[in-house]
């Protein structure tokens, strides 16, 4: 997994906007083990390590464990109280998609930011990466997900990458209140409405 630079702006720019420029007094959660591409940090070989040299609280979560991640696994219930409700930011940097149990998935992320905390993600647009991951992502998918969960969204859009040409989703928003994640019921629905698209076959 890796951060293409215009990820890196677009997460810049959220960050900018909604928290400021002080990185010191922030926590932020990535899911994965992020690669950042040469053209925008050569020193800092990961992410983990950009952010934590210029003082944000970084952890890192993926179920291999490399790069200094915790090895968790997003397909089960994150219950440890070091993590839920504890993070200013949450980022999914083309992460999601590679969990099968997506309603444990985006309930992990929900539980884990804190009321009023960010969410950023760039993930691939269904139809646009055959073979890549097990799930591909509509716009509708993250406007359905904020409306169910009282997210106040900055910003949904498709987007080309500019290194490899792949369509991809452009979103980041606000959590508001401290609610639960909406049922698995309800989850459902979005995904019966074809708003994620299995692309891995």
């Amino acid at each position: 997994m890796g951060i293409a630079r215009e990820d890196f702006e677009f997460l810049k720019e959220n960050i900018s906007q909604e928290i400021g420029k002080d990185y010191k007094h922030i926590k932020m959660l990535e899911l994965g083990n992020q690669h950042l591409h040469k053209d925008i940090e050569p020193k800092y070989e990961t992410s983990k390590q950009y952010f934590e040299a210029i003082g944000v609280s970084h952890v890192s979560i993926d179920i291999n464990g490399k790069d200094g991640a915790i090895p968790i696994n997003l397909n089960e219930l994150i219950e440890d109280n070091n993590f839920v409700n504890q993070f200013d930011i949450v980022t999914n940097f083309g992460t999601t998609e590679h969990v099968k149990n997506q309603y444990m998935c985006w309930k992990n992320v929900h539980r884990l930011c804190k009321d009023g905390g960010l969410f950023v993600s760039v993930v691939p647009k269904n139809r646009y990466w055959p073979g890549h991951g097990y799930y591909g992502y509509k716009k509708s998918f993250f406007t359905s997900l904020s409306a169910m969960n009282n997210y106040s969204i900055i910003k949904c859009e498709t987007n080309t990458s500019r290194r490899n040409k792949k369509r991809l989703i452009n979103f980041s928003a606000i959590k508001k209140g401290c609610e639960d994640f909406i049922t698995e019921t309800e989850f459902k629905k979005i995904v019966s409405e074809s708003i994620i698209v299995n692309v891995k076959g």
